[in-house]
């Protein structure tokens, strides 16, 4: 692409045009300061073709009253501010709180991230599935799906799934080709272990499960059903971060979106830390955010030391899912053949293969 554009820009559209006898020598070689602005526009070419086109389906529940996962929201700041990364669109799906409070919580976001950056534009926001529930095995109908379709219909990108995927299961439902222009469909999703509970902490007196694919088996089985490429970012990918609201603050985040963080992340460090003991909570949303820029050495928002992400090809094991033909079965190997299925975890760790319970 670079080469385009340089012959491009060393060839005059018009031999004759006076303006053009200074910028070329009439040996035809171009001189430095020409040069350089030839090199300066070939490298922001270059760097256009790297951003990624991203649409985030997600479920904020920041600014909730209460002890609500304010973790959606790390994510979609961290996406926000990554320069390599343009939000194409925002869909919005029950799981951390009903779909009208996580509306209401959006708008709030929104809102405050408009303040504290008001040169940045915020991408349009779909209002999506309000519950997992279906007639006849048709997946509910939302603005959210709607758009979806219309949008990896013309165009490719990726998508990064922070709540139950209801809203995408039903957008590959209605059409499934789109499909292929979902070149990376990120879930919050998945572990190494037998066990189908999680549990943060040394207590192991408290835990809690695979919450995303609770909300919705069906939707997560509609997907590893279908030739999407998938990257499981699942909770091993998050056990050795603690977000704190110290840490938070340490972030290059401006008020007052700084604030709305932090206010809403006090009482949900206090629930981690009275219900596992732990000071902090695990982030797994802004991890699978984050995936985005797995095994890049390259210094980025949020970064903490030996944070690295690497992604790797499993055969990943589907247990007590509830299959397209409504039966329950105990197991369901996906990531064979053309399609292996990529699990994400912290470079350095050799774990056993994705199992998603």
């Amino acid at each position: 692409m670079g080469r385009s554009v340089l012959a491009e820009s060393a060839r005059p559209h018009n031999a004759g045009c006076d303006d053009m006898h200074h910028w070329i020598r009439p040996t035809g070689t171009l001189s430095w300061p020409n040069r350089l602005a030839i090199l300066l526009i070939t490298v922001a070419v270059d760097l256009q073709a790297e951003m990624q086109n991203v649409w985030v389906d997600t479920d904020p529940a920041c600014g909730i009253a209460g002890n609500r996962d304010i973790d959606d929201c790390l994510a979609l700041t961290y996406l926000l501010l990554s320069d390599d990364v343009n939000i194409v669109a925002i869909s919005l799906v029950f799981g951390n709180a009903e779909l009208v409070d996580v509306e209401s919580a959006m708008a709030k976001f929104r809102s405050t991230f408009r303040r504290s950056y008001p040169d940045k534009t915020f991408p349009p926001v779909y209002p999506g599935a309000t519950q997992r529930k279906r007639r006849h095995g048709q997946f509910p109908d939302s603005s959210a799906s709607r758009q979806l379709v219309t949008y990896f219909r013309a165009h490719p990108g990726v998508i990064v799934a922070l709540g139950p995927v209801t809203n995408i299961a039903t957008a590959l439902w209605v059409n499934p080709g789109i499909s292929a222009n979902i070149k990376k469909l990120i879930l919050v999703a998945g572990t190494t272990g037998d066990s189908r509970r999680f549990f943060p902490g040394d207590t192991r007196m408290v835990s809690f499960r695979d919450f995303n694919l609770a909300k919705d088996r069906y939707a997560f089985a509609k997907l590893f059903a279908t030739p999407t490429a998938i990257w499981l970012a699942g909770y091993e990918l998050a056990e050795d971060l603690a977000v704190t609201t110290s840490l938070i603050s340490s972030w290059q985040i401006k008020d007052p979106l700084l604030g709305l963080l932090i206010e809403s992340a006090t009482p949900w460090q206090e629930y981690w830390r009275s219900k596992f003991g732990i000071d902090g909570f695990y982030p797994f949303d802004l991890m699978a955010a984050k995936v985005l820029h797995a095994d890049s050495d390259q210094s980025r928002l949020f970064d903490q030391p030996d944070a690295s992400i690497r992604c790797v090809p499993t055969t990943a094991v589907i247990r007590n899912v509830t299959t397209l033909g409504f039966s329950t079965v105990h197991s369901l190997k996906v990531g064979v053949g053309d399609r292996p299925v990529m699990f994400c975890r912290q470079r350095g760790d050799t774990g056993a293969p994705a199992v998603i319970h």
